[in-house]
């Protein structure tokens, strides 16, 4: 109800804390010789903040004064040390109630009219994070649709492309198969060629053996032999001819054997590179998804902090009944405190939510310890 801000114009007021000068040396004396059982202004300031810290869950060192409104009863009125004492503690309150920032209180209307706006903006704000969330989850689905056609094209481009690999090596085989037939039949070609030489080459031996011996006997006919030899001679340098355009064959052969590698190689390099920018599609169209989930899952975060909501940071409202989502119960009390009376003067019964102030028992039950206060808050 009052914020955070309360902490800072909150001061502790300690009324009835005798300052006669017996009772105020019997406490220093009691702090002296039996520090466990100190009961002074320090004791009591410390203790009571560390049960406001720890029921409040608050961190504030809250100021205190020890304001004993007996000083000022008649039979005390010559008593110059409580006079002082009092006068002190009563310049410290001053001071700082002077040096306090002044601390505005709400009416119900005005938090009935900031809660409708703040209702009405939240609506709209809901509104439109519901359209943002739509079109992202439009976009989404878009996207993973795409995502799918391309990884199934990519899939498919794949199988296209080990089916062509597989054509094309199988092509090569038989390319590969045909030559090396047709470099045998040439290698068996040759072989023919060079046998027939060497057949030619025998008989040419044979023929002149003839011819040396039978010279004599064959004059008649020595033109006739010498034409036939001119004509092997002619066949020999044919045989050569030919053995040279084989050569020549085989080589030719052997080239195109090479280009047609070439040319598979690149065909295999650009299909290599088409898959690569493929796959670079596929990465780019999953890092854009990817992101797509991550806005929004901070849309959704930020649906939590929208006005109308309770504000962030630490602080502590008074309970009435449950408390709300992402708040803690604290309660706390402090009963049987001693009053000057138990009547209506000094102890007024009251309510905030779940808190109170009331009589201990009924009033006047027990003797002057007739106050308690139970403190319930919600803190987060």
């Amino acid at each position: 109800l009052f914020g955070e801000q309360m902490w800072y114009n909150l001061v502790i007021g300690v009324s009835f804390w005798s300052f006669k000068s017996d009772v105020v040396d019997y406490r220093r004396n009691t702090c002296k010789w039996s520090p466990g059982n100190c009961r002074d202004e320090d004791w009591f300031s410390n203790s009571m903040l560390n049960i406001l810290q720890e029921k409040f869950t608050m961190k504030y060192d809250l100021p205190f004064v020890f304001l004993d409104s007996w000083a000022k009863h008649p039979m005390n009125i010559n008593d110059v040390e409580q006079k002082e004492r009092f006068n002190i503690e009563s310049q410290k309150l001053w001071l700082l109630a002077k040096e306090a920032k002044p601390f505005d209180f709400m009416t119900v209307n005005d938090v009935l009219e900031e809660n409708h706006v703040l209702h009405k903006r939240n609506a709209e704000l809901e509104d439109m994070i519901k359209n943002d969330i739509s079109e992202l989850k439009k976009a989404t689905q878009k996207h993973e649709s795409e995502i799918e056609k391309i990884s199934d094209r990519s899939k498919q481009s794949d199988n296209d492309f080990q089916l062509k690999l597989k054509q094309i090596n199988t092509k090569f085989t038989n390319v590969e198969s045909n030559i090396s037939k047709d470099i045998s039949k040439v290698e068996e070609g040759v072989s023919d060629f060079a046998q027939q030489l060497l057949e030619l080459k025998k008989d040419s031996h044979s023929l002149q053996k003839s011819l040396s011996t039978e010279i004599q006997e064959r004059r008649n006919l020595n033109s006739v032999f010498r034409k036939d030899i001119s004509t092997t001679r002619d066949g020999v340098a044919q045989l050569h001819t030919q053995s040279a355009v084989l050569d020549k064959a085989v080589s030719f052969i052997n080239q195109e054997n090479v280009g047609q590698k070439s040319a598979l190689n690149a065909f295999v390099s650009s299909l290599k590179v088409d898959m690569a920018q493929m796959k670079q599609t596929d990465t780019t169209l999953k890092s854009s998804l990817s992101s797509l989930k991550t806005n929004l899952a901070q849309y959704s975060k930020n649906l939590q902090n929208l006005p109308g909501k309770w504000s962030p940071g630490s602080y502590c409202i008074f309970a009435s009944g449950s408390c709300p989502t992402g708040f803690t119960r604290h309660e706390g009390h402090v009963r049987a405190i001693s009053t000057y009376a138990a009547t209506s003067q000094y102890i007024k019964a009251a309510k905030f939510g779940d808190s109170k102030m009331i009589c201990h028992g009924s009033c006047g039950q027990y003797g002057h310890w007739s106050g308690d206060i139970f403190i319930i808050t919600c803190c987060k």
